[in-house]
């Protein structure tokens, strides 16, 4: 399913990634992903994995984590906005 998340919710999604997981993208690319976030869970975990230089084929621990935590936001923006 694809889902659009919002400015505000991209940009506090992106902060938690830097913030928990290290991962702290350059200005730029953090504008890009705001201004046309990517619009699955899939999608966007791996333009931030490889915007570290990662390769999400790899599949790592650290890469699900990243993972879970877009999850989890696409999922809060479901249920935000189910209820109105």
């Amino acid at each position: 399913m694809k889902i659009r998340l919002a400015d505000t919710e991209t940009e506090g999604l992106l902060y938690d990634l830097c913030v928990k997981l290290g991962f702290c993208l350059p200005v730029p690319l953090q504008k890009r992903i705001v201004n046309n976030p990517p619009m699955t869970v899939e999608k966007f975990a791996e333009a931030v994995y490889r915007g570290e230089g990662l390769d999400p084929l790899l599949n790592s621990a650290l890469y699900q984590q990243v993972y879970e935590m877009v999850a989890k936001a696409f999922e809060r923006h479901q249920e935000d906005n189910q209820s109105v």
